[in-house]
């Protein structure tokens, strides 16, 4: 009862910081979900077409997103100009039909709809210290640096416009790498605020593992890197990366903050490596056999010496995972189980 009357109190307490918290979490939530309407919509509306009339589904090779293809205006009209189609209606999911064969084309995101997704990625790891700690004095230079750069970095992508433009395009990959100064900015915005010493090594891990994303994700965009990498394990190990790597090290960061010297549970040698190493080796897997793929797409398909090897390890560096997961649950239980402080005794015992 007494561990259940502090979470209470610290509630009360720190009123901005859970209303941040439960923000946070809420749109994680409706992220999710929505991203999960949208693609269980696509799967009906292409099993409901494919199941009637539909032949052949075209997907463009400049493409210019991770998972769908960019097809230009032009090709559109040229296929509406065809003798055996009626009409074609350039959309996100457009449907090119004609009497008796079908075509379905899908068009792609650009590089401003991914500059506007990972910006608003960096104005969360932004607005995140207000909510977990103070600044540090002297570093009120810094921090309206980043976010002027920040808002520069909005007019730029709203300044991109929004059309079916290949990624090939300078201007696409060119104003998708601005995103690369948050590299050794993120770093230095963070440094600015106060921050308990059990953080260091998931601070250091969560930024380390946001440079790799962002650097990867840019390179991944460029033209004939992602015409290689797309529909590949590539993806998979990319997609860890950000999930297992960059936003489970930013998450424990921040309970490790918010626990404070309870935040020891996430700090042991062996599950803190564990973890972090195992994601790397997981990514690094996929990517080969990504690369592998690009070139033979029967690789991941049809059994091999290197194609099981892989999975064999792949399995090997999932189940290092669990056992640092379960290592963490474990300790959390010791936490929880240790006699809880009230108030007064923790302001006697400082």
């Amino acid at each position: 009862m007494i561990f259940f009357r502090l979470i209470v109190t610290n509630l009360r307490r720190h009123r901005i910081r859970s209303l941040i918290s439960v923000a946070g979490i809420a749109f994680s939530v409706a992220a999710m979900l929505t991203v999960v309407t949208i693609l269980q919509g696509a799967i009906g509306m292409f099993s409901a077409i494919l199941s009637s009339d539909s032949q052949i589904i075209v997907f463009e090779r400049n493409v210019s997103d991770l998972f769908f293809s960019s097809v230009p205006a032009a090709a559109a009209e040229q296929i509406a100009g065809w003798p055996m189609v009626s009409h074609a209606d350039p959309v996100l999911f457009g449907v090119v039909s004609s009497a008796s064969h079908p075509i379905i084309t899908c068009f792609g995101v650009t590089a401003a709809s991914q500059l506007e997704s990972s910006l608003t990625i960096v104005a969360i790891l932004l607005m995140l210290p207000f909510g977990l700690t103070r600044r540090k004095a002297g570093q009120s230079k810094l921090i309206a640096i980043a976010w002027a750069i920040l808002a520069a970095e909005f007019i730029l992508c709203f300044a991109l416009g929004r059309a079916d433009i290949s990624h090939h395009r300078p201007a696409q990959f060119l104003s998708l790498g601005s995103l690369l100064m948050w590299i050794p900015l993120m770093p230095a915005y963070y440094a600015a605020f106060e921050w308990h010493a059990n953080t260091r090594r998931w601070r250091i891990a969560f930024l380390a593992w946001w440079s790799a994303l962002v650097l990867t994700g840019w390179v991944f965009f460029l033209p004939g890197v992602l015409d290689h990498f797309k529909f590949t394990d590539g993806l998979v190990g990319h997609s860890l990366l950000a999930m297992a790597g960059f936003t489970s090290s930013l998450l424990i960061f921040v309970l490790v903050q918010l626990l404070g010297e309870g935040g020891w549970i996430f700090n042991q040698t062996r599950s803190f490596y564990g973890w972090n190493i195992a994601v790397l080796v997981y990514v690094v897997l996929m990517s080969a056999a990504g690369w592998r793929e690009g070139f033979d797409p029967t690789f991941t398909i049809v059994p091999g010496t290197m194609r099981n090897t892989i999975y064999i390890l792949r399995l090997v560096v999932g189940i290092v995972m669990l056992a640092a997961s379960l290592d963490w649950l474990i300790d959390a239980s010791t936490l929880l189980r240790e006699p809880a402080l009230l108030p007064a005794e923790q302001e006697a015992a400082a």
